[in-house]
């Protein structure tokens, strides 16, 4: 069946240049059928004010001033500018940060010959922009609980996001949670959980000798972590952890999200921690198939109740024990995982682990793997557009 449209204006929470993760990779996989515009986060004047003196403030502002940049055959991407703020808990100044990004859209939009998208939104902030856009269809995909983002509950984010929810034509939503909330509000909701790339199915052939060398150099076992350091983490459960076996090596990947600087900075004094920093995402099989073993360390709460993390596909590509805190979005891997509460408990589920791990076990982590790549997942998504 012929979609009734033949462009994607997408509007995204992080950079396209950001963690690689699911934002990117369905708004990739659209651009195979269609044109796709990747909306940033705005460049924010207050906030730009605030952290003048950060040299990452200038990154964001330069990517502004470069305009819309092409990608792909198919794929555009686009930082705004706005001067309000407040949007996430005020509606009068939400109303106008909306109005604005529209204004900053439409001539973005006739550059690149977009008329009547298919309108993508991914955060309740950008609910209003619905009413300033001229669109196709609606769709939201949910894919956090935003309402609990800041681990406080925010009723404006939730109201905005229970009104974008009834208002849209179909959503997606990435865990068995999320998919009942908008299930309740929406019947054409959609539950399509994260997946793995492709590209994280076989060994690279070769590892730089950089990337070697920095193994090479570091005591077994290796254990990994990748991701980004934001407050979901539990940090004094990680220090406790890497405190208690500091004859092993901890491997840590990923930014180090503003206002948790001073919780990691703990963890990165150890001499058992080696944190490279963020890292692209071609690079990461390198990285990955030189752990041991791998973690995941956050806190629960109602923000990781709702959490399928991404990299639990890419450990499992690589056919990783992995050792969790009991993420509730994770039961269904029980028996491919080990779930723990305590340090005590990290540390003895993990010497397990790794004196423990079969053939078998490998197998079927890759066998999740191989059924989770993206690919199908957009074949999915693609299958329900064209059917609305």
């Amino acid at each position: 069946m012929k979609s009734r449209f033949d462009c994607v204006l997408g509007i995204f929470p992080i950079d396209w240049d950001f963690l690689w993760a699911r934002h990117q990779e369905l708004m990739k996989g659209l651009s195979e059928e269609w044109k796709v515009l990747y909306v940033e986060p705005s460049f924010n004047i207050p906030k730009f004010l605030k952290n003048i003196f950060n040299k990452n403030s200038y990154l964001e502002l330069r990517k502004f001033f470069k305009g819309v940049r092409k990608i792909s055959e198919n794929l555009y991407i686009y930082k705004p500018i706005e001067f309000f703020p407040f949007s996430l808990r005020n509606k009068f100044f939400n109303i106008l940060s909306q109005r604005f990004l529209a204004v900053m859209l439409k001539p973005v939009m006739k550059k690149i010959k977009m008329k009547m998208p298919l309108l993508w939104l991914s955060y309740p902030k950008n609910y209003r922009l619905s009413n300033y856009i001229n669109y196709t269809l609606l769709c939201y995909d949910c894919v956090d609980e935003h309402s609990f983002y800041h681990l406080k509950k925010n009723f404006f984010v939730e109201n905005l996001e229970n009104s974008l929810i009834k208002k849209s034509d179909f959503v997606f939503a990435s865990s068995k949670k999320l998919y009942n909330k908008v299930r309740s509000i929406n019947e054409n909701s959609h539950f399509v959980p994260n997946g793995v790339d492709n590209d994280f199915l076989n060994f690279p052939d070769k590892t730089p000798e950089k990337i070697n060398n920095f193994f090479n150099g570091l005591k077994k076992p290796v254990i990994g972590y990748i991701g980004a350091l934001n407050n979901w983490v539990d940090y004094e459960l990680f220090e406790k952890i890497i405190s208690m076996k500091s004859e092993w090596s901890f491997v840590i990947i990923g930014p180090v999200i503003p206002g948790n600087e001073a919780k990691f900075s703990k963890i990165r004094r150890k001499n058992n921690v080696f944190y490279v920093g963020s890292k692209k995402h071609f690079e990461l099989p390198f990285y990955l198939c030189n752990f041991d073993l791998c973690i995941i360390v956050y806190r629960l709460n109602e923000l990781t109740e709702s959490i399928l993390p991404i990299k639990i596909f890419e450990y499992f590509a690589y056919g990783k024990p992995v050792v969790s805190t009991k993420l509730p979005e994770l039961n269904e891997f029980y028996g491919l995982i080990q779930f723990a509460s305590s340090s005590e408990e990290f540390v003895e589920k993990m010497e397990f682990y790794l004196d423990n791990i079969t053939s078998e076990l490998i197998e079927q982590m890759k066998y999740t793997a191989r059924t989770n790549v993206w690919k199908n997942k957009i074949k999915k998504i693609k299958k329900i557009i064209t059917n609305t």
